[in-house]
């Protein structure tokens, strides 16, 4: 990862535009590659250095708002199962939470392969270059749907909306994405489900 960010620090198709673009515009985080970097090694590392049969990956953007207990994180999981994830509607999966299987057979081919986009730069040959992206290409390319547990599978859900709190972790915890690390809490209009929570229900 060290070595990535060095060799890419002042690429600026590493930092937020897309090979062949023209870099005068704004850039997107859909290309900030250098950034994305952190998660994508953290996760592969320890997914194949976990002695553990399940890895749980939470963005740092995440507040737990009720104690969370240990059967929930359980029941999101099933046991012949690689990954589960908020999954959302023609688009790729929410990854500010994601279950890893370290025992399933695919793991370290898996996670191999993700670190090999960055040690080769071929992420670079990607539409997108952010986890969320990467972690959906691998899901197809490995023929993972049916092995992966989509969290959100049967309950409301919205193109491009706010999945996280809309699904059964919305119970205990609230995703405080993008401008919402400033307000310390998701909006009111962000909720499209019923949620009879007291955390929701202090939301205006």
């Amino acid at each position: 990862m060290v070595s990535f960010k060095e060799k890419h620090k002042n690429n600026p198709f590493a930092n937020g535009h897309k090979v062949g673009t023209d870099t005068n515009k704004k850039g997107s985080f859909l290309w900030e590659a250098v950034r994305f970097a952190h998660k994508s090694y953290c996760v592969s590392h320890e997914t194949l250095n976990s002695s553990t049969d399940l890895v749980v990956w939470l963005d740092a953007d995440v507040v737990t708002h009720s104690p969370v207990p240990y059967e929930f994180i359980e029941s999101l999981h099933k046991q012949d199962h690689y990954t589960s994830f908020l999954g959302r509607q023609q688009i790729y999966p929410e990854c500010g939470f994601v279950i890893y299987n370290t025992k399933h057979p695919i793991n370290e081919t898996f996670m191999h392969d993700w670190q090999e986009l960055y040690n080769k730069d071929t992420l670079f040959n990607l539409e997108e270059y952010h986890d969320s992206y990467l972690f959906w290409h691998f899901i197809k390319k490995h023929n993972l749907q049916d092995k992966s547990f989509n969290i959100s599978e049967g309950h409301p859900h919205r193109p491009g909306i706010h999945v996280f709190i809309n699904s059964p972790l919305g119970k205990y915890m609230d995703h405080l994405k993008g401008a919402r690390k400033k307000q310390g809490k998701s909006k009111a209009s962000d909720i499209y489900m019923k949620r009879d929570e007291r955390y929701w229900k202090s939301i205006k």
